[in-house]
C-alpha cells in the first residue's frame, strides 16, 4: 500500500490522504490537504504507522480533478441515464469499486465546483471538499478497488468532464454560473443541444451504433441506420466515417462482453459446491437482459467444457466439477519431518511434517501471542524463511513485545518478516517456509474457519503454518468449533487460570514422536513471565477434575 501511496504522491504529484482500513473515513485531519500537498515524509509516516491504510485521492482544485461515482448497486441507478451523459466512447481513468460501481476521473472544469450527491440517480460528483478511495484499497469485506483494463490513471490522461453533465449539474445545483469550455451556462435557460447537431454528432452516432451492436443487429443493417441518420445530421455527417463509428462500437461491445465473461468464469472457479445462475447475477450485478443472456451463454460453454455440470431438475442450478485428484506415489522418497521446536516441549510428542497446520486456540490473556513469538524465537535458525502475520499489533506495540525477549538479540528478529494483516492470510503464505498467523480473525459465521484453513493449507508446499485462534472459556476448541479441527495435525488449547497461570491441553495430535505414547488429551499447567517466557509447571499427563464437595 505504501508503494502505491508514494507512486500517487511522487510520480503523479497528487494530494493523497490515508483512509481507515475497511472504512471511508480519513485517518488524519485532512482539510489542509485540499490546498497543499502532503510531504513525502508525511506519506511515509502515515503508512508506516498504519501499513494497511487505504488511499484517498483528494478531488477539486488541488489535483485539478473531479470524480464521478456510479453506484450501480443502488436500485435507482439507470444505465440509460448514465450513458446519456457519459457515453461509452469516453476514455478516461476509471476504477471499479468493490460493490460493482465505477469511479471515472476527469479534469476539474471549474475551481468553484463542489461535491454533488445524486444530482442524477445514484451518480455522485466528488469535487472541492471531497476525496475518493483509490486502488489498490480494500473494503471491509476484503474486496479491492481496481483500475479498469486500459483505463489506469498512470496510462491515460484525464478527459474533460462532459459538457452535457456540467450543464445539468449547474442547472440543478444553482450554485454558480460560469463560462466552461467556451459554453455559456445559464441557470434559467440552459438548453440541451438537439440530437445529431454540430458539436455532438460524433457522440450521438456512436451512442446509437453502440445500442444497435448490443442488440446484436447485423452489421450491414447498422450501417443502413447510421447512413440514414448521418444524412439527417446538421450538417450532414461524412459517410466515409460511418464504418469507423460501427467498428468502434463493435470493439467496445466485444471488450465489455469479454470482461463480463471473464468475471463470470472467475466467479464460477472460485465457488465451492453448488450455485445458481441468480447467484452470478447478484454477485456481479448483472441486471440488463443482454448481460443475463451472456451469462447464460458462458455457463452453457462452461458446461460443455466440463468445468461445471447442471444439477437437479431446476434450471440455473450448477456444480463446479473438481479437478482430477492428484495421484499418490507410494514409492516416493519419504520426506523427513521438520525439526521444529515448540514451547512447553510439545516437540517431544509431535513431529511437524511438510504442509502441516498447527492450531493454538486460546482464551483472552491465555498467552497465544507469547506462545507464537516464543515459537518463532526457537526456530529462527532452522534454515527456513519465517513470516509472522499479526492482526492486532501495530509497529510500536510489536517493538515493545520483541523488546521483552531479553535472550534474543534485537538484530536476530531481522530474520523474521512481520506483516500487519487481518484478512486474506493465504495471499501472504510462504509455501516452503514457517508461517505464523496471530490470529485468525473470524467475528461471525464461525463455520468459515474451516474454509480459511483450507485456503492456507492449499498454499503450503513443504512449509508449515501455526495459527492462533480465539476460544471461549467454556470450550476447549477455538472459534469454528469442530470446523476448526479437521485440517490441523496438532491442536493445542490454552486456557487462562489465574492466579495459578494457565492450562494447556493437547486436543488433537497426529505424527506422534513415540508411537507407544499417545499425546491426545494430555494437559499441563504453565506460567508466562515478562510476556515472553513460558515455563511449564507440571508435566504433560491426564488430570481428572475432582468432584465438587458441599463444603
Amino acid at each position: 500500500m505504501i508503494k502505491s501511496a508514494l507512486y500517487y504522491r511522487e510520480k503523479l504529484n497528487l494530494s493523497i490522504i490515508p483512509i481507515i482500513p475497511g472504512d471511508k473515513k480519513p485517518l488524519v485531519k485532512w482539510e489542509k490537504y485540499q490546498t497543499e500537498l502532503p510531504t513525502i515524509d508525511e506519506v511515509k509516516a502515515w503508512w508506516t504507522e498504519t501499513p494497511n491504510a487505504n488511499i484517498g485521492i483528494v478531488t477539486g482544485k488541488i489535483n485539478n480533478l473531479v470524480v464521478v461515482d456510479f453506484d450501480k448497486h443502488k436500485p435507482e441507478y439507470s444505465e440509460e441515464i448514465a450513458l446519456e451523459y457519459f457515453p461509452e466512447s469516453i476514455l478516461t481513468p476509471t476504477a471499479k469499486t468493490p460493490n460493482g460501481g465505477l469511479h471515472m476521473y476527469f479534469q476539474n472544469p471549474n475551481e468553484e465546483m463542489t461535491n454533488n450527491a445524486s444530482v442524477l440517480p445514484a451518480i455522485d460528483l466528488r469535487a472541492n471538499g471531497g476525496y475518493v478511495v483509490a486502488p489498490p484499497s480494500i473494503n471491509g469485506n476484503g474486496r479491492q478497488y481496481e483500475w479498469v483494463d486500459g483505463l489506469k490513471i498512470t496510462e491515460l490522461s484525464f478527459s474533460v468532464l462532459p459538457t452535457a453533465y456540467i450543464k445539468y449539474v449547474f442547472k440543478k445545483a444553482c450554485s454558480f454560473v460560469n463560462n466552461i469550455n467556451n459554453t455559456n451556462i445559464s441557470n434559467s435557460n440552459a438548453k440541451k443541444t438537439p440530437l445529431f447537431q454540430h458539436g455532438r454528432r460524433d457522440q450521438d452516432l456512436f451512442h446509437l451504433a453502440n445500442h444497435l451492436t448490443k442488440s446484436k443487429m447485423p452489421e450491414e443493417e447498422i450501417y443502413q441506420y447510421l447512413e440514414f441518420i448521418a444524412q439527417s445530421c446538421n450538417p450532414p455527417y461524412p459517410e466515409k466515417d460511418i464504418p469507423i463509428k460501427i467498428q468502434s462500437a463493435l470493439k467496445r461491445t466485444e471488450k465489455v462482453e469479454k470482461n463480463i465473461s471473464h468475471e463470470i468464469r472467475e466467479f464460477v472457479l472460485s465457488t465451492n459446491g453448488y450455485f445458481l445462475s441468480t447467484d452470478v447475477y447478484n454477485c456481479l450485478l448483472l441486471s440488463t437482459r443482454n448481460e443475463k443472456k451472456l451469462c447464460s451463454k458462458v455457463l452453457t460453454d462452461l458446461t460443455k467444457e466440463r468445468i461445471i455440470e447442471r444439477i437437479g431438475t431446476k434450471n440455473g442450478s450448477f456444480r463446479l466439477i473438481g479437478d482430477e485428484a492428484p495421484d499418490i506415489d507410494i514409492y516416493a522418497p519419504k520426506k523427513e519431518f521438520l525439526k521444529l521446536e515448540f514451547p512447553l516441549d510439545l516437540h517431544h510428542y509431535f513431529k511437524a511434517m511438510p504442509k502441516n497446520i498447527i492450531i493454538i486456540a486460546g482464551t483472552q490473556d491465555a498467552g497465544k501471542t507469547a506462545f507464537l513469538l516464543r515459537f518463532v524465537a526457537m526456530n529462527m535458525n532452522r534454515g527456513m524463511a519465517i513470516r509472522y502475520q499479526t492482526s492486532e499489533m501495530g509497529t510500536f506495540e510489536l517493538q515493545d513485545r520483541l523488546a521483552m525477549f531479553e535472550d534474543i538479540p534485537k538484530e536476530d528478529w531481522e530474520k523474521v518478516n512481520f506483516k500487519e494483516n487481518s484478512s486474506n492470510f493465504q495471499d501472504y503464505i510462504l509455501p516452503d517456509g514457517i508461517n505464523v498467523i496471530d490470529y485468525l480473525e473470524i467475528t461471525n459465521n464461525f463455520f468459515l474457519v474451516a474454509e480459511e484453513l483450507k485456503k492456507i493449507f492449499d498454499k503450503l508446499n513443504t512449509g508449515v503454518a501455526i495459527i492462533g485462534l480465539q476460544k471461549d472459556f467454556k470450550s476447549e476448541l477455538g472459534r469454528g468449533g469442530t470446523f476448526s479441527l479437521e485440517k490441523p495435525r496438532l491442536y493445542v488449547s490454552l486456557t487462562s487460570n489465574p492466579p495459578e497461570g494457565g492450562i494447556a491441553k493437547i486436543v488433537k495430535c497426529k505424527n506422534w514422536v513415540d508411537k507407544r505414547i499417545n499425546p491426545n488429551g494430555r494437559e499441563c499447567n504453565f506460567k508466562i513471565r515478562s510476556g515472553n517466557e513460558i515455563r511449564q509447571v507440571t508435566k504433560w499427563d491426564y488430570y481428572k477434575k475432582l468432584p465438587k464437595t458441599k463444603d
